[in-house]
């Protein structure tokens, strides 16, 4: 896949590494959207994701809906929109589907993870310091926050 202007986050202008051009596998840059919060690869990666698999969608049976995540709103698939909403309990649901699936939490997990452009390497870290404590038994991670959301000392960026 490979990264497109209309992949650059126009809603807060996040910075990204992977420059429009970059070619990268949807595996890696899944890995790199969950792991060090590059949203250009997810923005990327929504072109391939059928509608109906989305967890963010209009209509009446999106994922979080499924999910039973009734005090949920997603207005977009990065988390950069202040205008998605959700409760703890609804999160709690959430990280627990999440966790079902081995890959995401792999990715959420892994401190780093390098890929490669061409001849040249590219080595992204986990946007959340707790990966890399030994201290932790870290099941699943999120990366990144916004200031309507508030930061957790320790977590995200």
């Amino acid at each position: 896949m490979t990264i497109s202007k209309a992949d650059v986050d126009r809603l807060r202008g996040s910075h990204s590494r992977l420059q429009v051009g970059t070619t990268l596998t949807r595996d890696e840059l899944l890995h790199l959207a969950l792991m060090a919060s590059e949203n250009r690869g997810r923005l990327c990666d929504r072109k391939l994701i059928p509608r109906r698999k989305r967890l963010v969608r209009t209509g009446d049976e999106s994922k979080a809906q499924l999910l039973g995540m009734s005090g949920t709103r997603f207005e977009d698939g990065t988390g950069l929109s202040g205008r998605n909403v959700s409760t703890a309990q609804d999160l709690a649901k959430l990280v627990q589907a999440a966790h079902a699936y081995p890959k995401i939490r792999d990715y959420t997990t892994s401190t780093s993870y390098q890929v490669r452009f061409g001849r040249r390497a590219m080595r992204f870290g986990n946007t959340n310091n707790l990966t890399r404590s030994s201290r932790w038994d870290i099941g699943l991670s999120k990366t990144g926050y916004i200031a309507e959301a508030g930061r957790v000392s320790g977590h995200g960026r």
